[in-house]
């Protein structure tokens, strides 16, 4: 399924309908751009504005929010009550530099930290043109990349630095060695850059519903802790997977009733519907 307004319509339209709160215990929220515009310049862009809405919606709602890589840590507790309590993690695709500028003084103002997946090339690298620099010229000045500097602020500041890949490449079609290469350089990058361990990573693309590129991902980037695939949807007791984590998606035009509808579960059939389509495009594409 594409990330166009129909699709994002369709699921919308069935989380509107879906009656029930998913009893989730975690929903791992997917942000890229937050811009200082107004109106959203993109689907993937938010206006701080919304940015700062959504967070104090999670901070009034008393969710708590958590880093990537403390998930093991929640699941090994409170597991008693019927209805658990639900929490929210924050994680920014890309390393855009934005993030630092709009969304940190947010994250700030209501005492939240993040996870940050960083391109790990344009942490060596102040030429490197990742190829949305060339497909959308206009914006390529906002979507320059965060600093080395910038970065370890973000690491000293308690926020979680994990890995986006070397290159952003889609590995789907990508062979074993050159995944293994976006996997491994990536971590190693980022670990002598911050003197820490990096143990979490998100997929460029997603391989999500390739079952292929998933076993190839699952044994080559096994150093990693927790992987984000690229699948929709919420962390429950019997879905927890470590090397394959969900999340939900926030998109410029999502409106507070969207937002809020994705925190309090109501995306759980709708997920449902978004890996099925996926899988199907999968084998279609890359099959």
């Amino acid at each position: 399924m594409k990330n166009g307004i129909n699709s994002r319509s369709i699921v919308d339209f069935f989380a509107k309908i879906n009656p029930f709160d998913s009893h989730y215990r975690l929903v791992i929220l997917n942000y890229h751009s937050i811009s200082k515009d107004v109106k959203p310049t993109g689907d993937w862009v938010v206006c701080k504005e919304d940015f700062d809405s959504q967070m104090k919606y999670l901070s009034d709602n008393k969710i708590e929010t958590i880093l990537l890589k403390d998930i093991s840590d929640l699941f090994l507790s409170d597991k008693s009550h019927k209805r658990p309590k639900r929490y929210a993690c924050i994680t920014f695709d890309d390393g855009f530099e934005d993030n630092y500028i709009n969304a940190l003084p947010i994250l700030d103002k209501y005492n939240i930290k993040a996870s940050f997946f960083i391109v790990a090339a344009s942490l060596n690298d102040v030429k490197f043109s990742p190829y949305w620099i060339d497909q959308y010229p206009k914006q390529a000045k906002r979507l320059k990349f965060m600093s080395r500097q910038q970065v370890l602020d973000l690491h000293f500041k308690g926020h979680e630095i994990g890995s986006h890949t070397l290159t952003h490449q889609n590995l789907n079609i990508m062979s074993p060695n050159t995944i293994k290469k976006e996997l491994c350089d990536s971590k190693t990058i980022i670990e002598k850059l911050l003197e820490n361990s990096c143990t979490s990573l998100v997929l460029s693309f997603g391989v999500h519903g390739n079952k292929k590129k998933e076993s190839i991902v699952k044994s080559t980037g096994h150093e990693y802790k927790y992987i984000c695939q690229g699948r929709y949807g919420y962390v429950t007791e019997k879905t927890f997977k470590e090397n394959d984590l969900p999340r939900v998606p926030i998109y410029g035009n999502d409106s507070q009733k969207i937002f809020d509808g994705k925190i309090r579960g109501k995306y759980g059939f709708a997920s449902k519907l978004y890996t099925l389509v996926k899988r199907v495009r999968f084998y279609l594409k890359y099959i």
